[in-house]
């Protein structure tokens, strides 16, 4: 059924008004014009604060090299090791392996302050600053650009080949220097003897693991936040990176467990080795390396004198951590509640890792600033928005659509193909779900299409089903409380005359937006295709009224695919046109478009298809591969 408010009305997601039910202008060319201008100020305003964000972001990380070459390793146990800040930042750092060939420089300061460039954090702040450039670099020329969103193996493109390759070589520089160039409480160098341990010990490369997994928490950490500096600078939005994210997030959990499963050996082993002569502690005293009853969880009250807190608190956390972060995130779309509240543990598993871990503030310190920067933002301008509900309705069956209008316009919006993340509190108050706008950026109104879940856990029905429940149960569309968390995307420019738009099922949401975008703005492209396959006609007939406007300048060529059971009541037939009743043949129609001159192709859908889009594009030839720019449009967060 359809709840909608009585001053509304289904022409408004139409920008050309028209008689009757839909009222025309007879001039649509000079409304075209000025909806196209309407644009160009939130573009404009995106690619200054993108210079912005990238100066400040370099800058930053400048600021950070320098607090770091000033600082203790553990500045919030600095009291209880005997030196005071300024001792710290006047004291040079002496080499710790004389035949290291990576060495800390020491820098002199005025008032006799002693700069000390540590190679571990220069070659962690290097890393972020040449990707950041790299990536600003990228997003503001198009050849660059181009040659970035190139598809390469393994379903990557270049530029995410090329974040890889840096990645791998950062690791083997850190772990090389950690592990051969480095030493830990006054130990002699890892050439001769470590307190009695072997240069190659268990416990010394535990250290480098833990240390390695400091400094992947610190990547892992900073495209977290959503308004990230970090990511605007580069011109990367952040669901198209929340793979890096959730890749270093894996790799900091499996760094962890071999640090503390080497520990555990190495306890397990025999006697402690000797404390270093001189060595103190964080309570100034000498202190044990750990035993195995360090490992157990909630220890934190049987605690010898003399012995490291930190251990039993931070294995404490850890074991929690370990269920939060590497297991509930595999049951994410059937438990989605229980995934996003024990996702939550990071604001306890990070300042815990600060306090156990040596130095591990030099790494996650970016991350943790641009987050606090994020919450300081969004609090200042009132967080999410509340907007307008125009209307609710559930369409063919298992499709929800959401229709409303910004408080304060729609000057965020700058490119079609944005989301948002959504909160409804009759559902669910504490729950945010993304979703792909579904209208053009120059509608007079916005529009969510949420598809229904098929995925059904123990307990209470996910979110989209208690959305589907409430939709249909018939309450008001003006009592909906719609709270709206962006827009999010991409700054998205047609500088190609000719775009192929691929779309599986509910991935139709964001070509939706495009190809709405591209009639009302003919002079974007020459021309536009739309490829979309779904299992249900019912999918195309919600979209039917809305996806093709009545005399724009420039109409798209559909080619409909229907992959389900074929219904008897619609045939081959749909409100759109003919409909084929298989899968696309994308090799052959990339082949077709390509032939025909230089194409950008966006894609979204579920896995198969995409992969299918991917094999396509691979096995084109290479005249032809050269002509195909390709973009990967679906993700899952």
């Amino acid at each position: 059924m359809c709840i909608r408010d009585r001053a509304s009305d289904e022409s408004d997601l139409h920008p050309i008004p028209s008689d009757g039910q839909a009222r025309r202008l007879e001039d649509t060319s000079s409304l075209l014009a000025l909806s196209t201008r309407s644009l160009a100020p939130s573009r404009r305003a995106h690619r200054w604060r993108q210079q912005l964000d990238c100066a400040c972001i370099l800058l930053g990380l400048a600021c950070l090299v320098v607090l770091t070459g000033l600082m203790p390793s553990q500045p919030i146990n600095v009291k209880f090791h005997g030196k005071s800040f300024h001792e710290y930042a006047v004291t040079p750092m002496e080499p710790e392996v004389p035949t290291a060939w990576m060495r800390t420089k020491n820098v002199d300061l005025a008032n006799g302050f002693v700069l000390k460039l540590f190679p571990d954090v220069l070659m962690f702040y290097g890393f972020l600053a040449g990707a950041t450039l790299t990536n600003f670099l990228c997003s503001q020329c198009r050849v660059l650009e181009r040659l970035r969103s190139r598809s390469a193996v393994g379903g990557l493109d270049c530029g995410g080949i090329c974040l890889l390759g840096a990645l791998a070589m950062f690791y083997g520089m850190f772990t090389w220097y950690w592990a051969h160039e480095h030493t830990t409480h006054g130990d002699p160098p890892p050439t001769g003897v470590r307190g009695g341990e072997s240069s190659l010990s268990v416990a010394h490369a535990a250290r480098v693991l833990g240390t390695l997994a400091s400094a992947t928490l610190g990547l892992a950490v900073l495209p977290a936040s959503k308004h990230s500096m970090l990511l605007r600078a580069a011109g990367v939005s952040w669901e198209s990176a929340s793979w890096v994210h959730i890749g270093l997030g894996v790799s900091f959990m499996f760094l962890s467990v071999l640090h503390a499963v080497l520990f555990i050996a190495r306890w397990l082993s025999g006697p402690q080795a000797p404390i270093p002569p001189g060595f103190n502690g964080k309570f100034g005293v000498h202190v044990r390396k750990g035993i195995w009853a360090d490992a157990l969880p909630f220890r934190l009250w049987w605690q010898e004198a003399g012995g490291d807190y930190t251990i039993p608190l931070m294995t404490t956390v850890f074991w929690v951590a370990l269920v939060c972060f590497g297991v509930l995130p595999w049951f994410r779309r059937r438990h989605y509640r229980w995934f996003w509240l024990a996702h939550s543990a990071y604001m306890v598993l990070i300042p815990t890792v600060l306090l156990h871990a040596d130095g591990a503030y030099f790494f996650v310190a970016p991350g943790a600033v641009l987050w606090l920067v994020d919450i300081v933002a969004r609090t200042a301008r009132g967080g999410a928005e509340q907007v307008e509900t125009v209307s609710a309705a559930v369409v063919g069956g298992t499709v929800c659509q959401l229709r409303f209008r910004w408080p304060g316009g729609r000057v965020r919006e700058h490119s079609p193909a944005m989301f948002c993340r959504v909160n409804l509190p009759q559902v669910s108050s504490v729950e945010w779900h993304p979703f792909s706008l579904s209208s053009s950026p120059l509608d007079n109104e916005c529009t969510l299409h949420v598809q229904r879940s098929e995925l059904q856990g123990p307990g209470m029905p996910s979110w989209t089903r208690r959305l589907h429940a409430l939709l249909g149960s018939g309450a008001p569309a003006h009592e909906l409380v719609l709270q709206i968390d962006g827009p999010y995307g991409a700054p998205l420019s047609f500088e190609c005359a000719r775009v192929l738009l691929i779309a599986g099922g509910i991935g139709i949401t964001p070509m939706h937006s495009t190809i709405r975008y591209l009639q009302q703005c003919p002079e974007a492209v020459q021309h536009a295709r739309l490829v979309w396959s779904s299992r249900s006609l019912d999918m195309f007939e919600i979209f039917s009224p809305t996806v093709l406007i009545p005399d724009a300048i420039l109409q798209p060529k559909l080619s409909l695919f229907c992959t389900g059971p074929e219904p008897t009541s619609h045939g081959r037939e749909c409100s759109l046109g003919d409909v084929t009743p298989s899968r696309p043949d994308l090799l052959a129609i990339l082949s077709e478009e390509l032939e025909q001159g230089p194409t950008v192709v966006y894609a979204c859908g579920p896995a198969s298809l995409m992969q299918a889009a991917k094999l396509a594009v691979s096995r084109l030839p290479r005249e032809l591969q050269r002509r195909c720019e390709f973009y990967d449009w679906s993700f899952v967060l």
